[in-house]
């Protein structure tokens, strides 16, 4: 599920989205933190704070560039298939 969390600085995003993703974790989800390059191990520091060693692992913290490097690997890169639109 893809859900944003939006507000003004100091209003507790950074909190609200580590306690969701506790919460996925305890539900043995694996969830998804897509972050913009310059916060990627900023963001991980605080998973790792968090939910402690061994939880942090079940999280991906993913950049843009990653997400793309990811896809690309998994389709393929350049010799695999290309994506058609419908």
């Amino acid at each position: 599920m893809l859900q944003f969390v939006l507000g003004r600085a100091s209003s507790g995003k950074t909190y609200k989205v580590t306690q969701k993703i506790a919460e996925c974790i305890t539900q043995d989800e694996s969830p998804v933190l897509l972050v913009p390059e310059q916060f990627s191990f900023e963001n991980e520091k605080n998973i790792l704070d968090c939910v402690g060693d061994g939880n942090a692992q079940k999280v991906s913290v993913i950049s843009f560039t990653r997400l793309c490097d990811e896809v690309e690997r998994i389709n393929g890169g350049v010799c695999g298939r290309k994506l058609h639109r419908f």
